[in-house]
């Protein structure tokens, strides 16, 4: 039977020498045990086979080692951790990722406003306020958009709820109307309308009302404030889908399109209902509104199929609810328009 005898040291030569050792020791204590009373020969016997070799290589990694290779190993593990991550993470965070997915202008980016569920009118209430001036900018872009047509008409819609889209058009609304030009707001969300709620105005009477021929369009349409004209959704029909894509809607729009310079039709989100579809063809493009964090890479491009299905007009894009950082933004931040009415009163009172 071999004995086999293993001795560790941080220095080779002396791991050998212990290897040797015990042998020795070994040998010499079974020799003394098994030794017969008669002198005669012992019935087990122990002898040395093989001296112990001086190892060359060591029998397990240093620490320097083991901490080289942890290191290393976490790396590894951390990077494939982003890459799955990366993978699977298909939110949208800029505007190039819409702009290369849609194929159209990005007209603007409206920063997340922790007000905006309590004041959602900033152009009205506080008009030099950031948010205030993000929509403005998105309405100097749209007036660039046909600019030799007399009367524009879009809609505007999104992949899915809660992306702003009602919000957008409000805002849009009260900026474009802040230049003086004739503007009416169209509320064609038939399922979940939020446009007079936001204005404070009467929804029961409105679009659904005039395409039945219940009330004449003069009859309905609410002006708010002196400022633009809103036309409410009035009563919600079981089939808003086809109410919206009949010859009587396209007729309304028609008809009302020559009173006005911009008429901004607030239609359902385009995945989870096909109403905004419906409708696209009565108006000259359709304002997409993409949010940031929320809206899939996968859903706006299913948006935009969609879309062109229906042989829509994508006009531009409107990224919203954008994550800034303190006042250095992505969008006209800093203190700037906090500051300018402190100015103002400065330079009147110097004067």
């Amino acid at each position: 039977m071999l004995i086999d005898i293993q001795a560790s040291d941080p220095n080779p030569n002396t791991s050998a020498q212990l290897a040797d050792t015990v042998a020795d020791v070994m040998t010499e204590l079974v020799a003394d045990l098994e030794r017969p009373l008669n002198a005669g020969v012992p019935a087990v016997q122990v002898r040395l086979v093989q001296p112990a070799p001086v190892p060359t290589d060591p029998s397990s990694p240093s620490m320097p080692s083991l901490a080289t290779f942890g290191a290393l190993g976490g790396l590894i593990i951390g990077a494939a951790i982003v890459v799955v991550r990366n993978s699977l993470d298909t939110a949208i965070r800029d505007t190039d990722t819409i702009v290369s997915a849609t194929s159209a202008p990005n007209l603007g980016s409206i920063a997340f406003e922790p007000t905006i569920e309590t004041s959602p009118l900033p152009i009205s209430t506080n008009p030099r306020g950031r948010a205030a001036e993000a929509f403005r900018h998105v309405r100097t872009n749209l007036q660039f958009v046909d600019i030799d047509q007399e009367n524009r008409v879009f809609a505007v819609t999104s992949s899915l709820p809660a992306e702003g889209k009602s919000t957008l058009t409000a805002n849009l609304g009260l900026a474009l109307a802040a230049t003086g030009e004739p503007t009416l707001l169209i509320e064609a969300d038939l399922r979940r309308p939020k446009l007079a709620e936001l204005f404070g105005l009467e929804g029961s009477i409105g679009m659904t009302t005039v395409l039945t021929g219940q009330t004449h369009p003069s009859q309905a349409i609410q002006n708010w404030r002196g400022q633009l004209d809103v036309l409410a959704s009035g009563q919600l029909p079981p089939n808003p889908s086809e109410l919206l894509g009949s010859n009587a809607a396209k007729k309304l729009i028609a008809d009302l399109r020559p009173r006005y310079r911009n008429i901004l039709i607030d239609t359902p989100p385009i995945l989870p209902v096909t109403d905004a579809a419906a409708l696209s063809s009565a108006v000259d493009g359709v304002i997409l509104v993409v949010s940031e964090k929320q809206t899939s890479i996968g859903q706006l491009r299913g948006s935009v199929d969609r879309l062109h299905s229906a042989k829509a007009i994508i006009t531009g894009t409107v990224f919203t609810m954008v994550q800034r950082i303190g006042d250095k933004s992505g969008y006209y931040g800093g203190t700037y328009y906090q500051t300018e009415p402190s100015k103002i009163a400065k330079h009147n009172q110097q004067r």
